[in-house]
Formats: C-alpha cells, sequence, structure tokens
C-alpha cells in the first residue's frame, strides 16, 4: 500500500528510467566477469606458451 502511493506520486518516467536502469546492472556485471574471465584465459594461455618455449629451449640448450 504504502509503496503504490510513492509510485503515484512519481512520475511514470521516472519508474520507467529506474527499471531501465536495473534492467541494466546484470546486463553490465555479466560482460565485465566475461571480460575479466576471458583475460584470465588469455593470460594463462600466454603464461603456458612461454613456459613451453622456455623448457624447449632449456631442452636444447642442455643437449
Amino acid at each position: 500500500m504504502f509503496i503504490k502511493k510513492i509510485f503515484q506520486s512519481l512520475p511514470s518516467n521516472l519508474i520507467f528510467f529506474i527499471i531501465a536502469l536495473l534492467s541494466f546492472i546484470p546486463i553490465i556485471t555479466i560482460y565485465y566477469v566475461i571480460k575479466f574471465y576471458l583475460f584470465t584465459v588469455k593470460l594463462s594461455i600466454h603464461q603456458l606458451n612461454k613456459g613451453i618455449v622456455v623448457q624447449f629451449y632449456q631442452y636444447l640448450t642442455t643437449k
């Protein structure tokens, strides 16, 4: 009842704006999570390749 009264006192475009903002928050968080995940995966692949190259170089130089 109290919430309904607040909604009636607010202009309708403000309510729409709030709903739009709330719907954008999960999209933004998902985007950043995916971006961070891809960054860490790229970094780990890069480190892995670096490690393989170093091991191969050590293998070539020791024999």
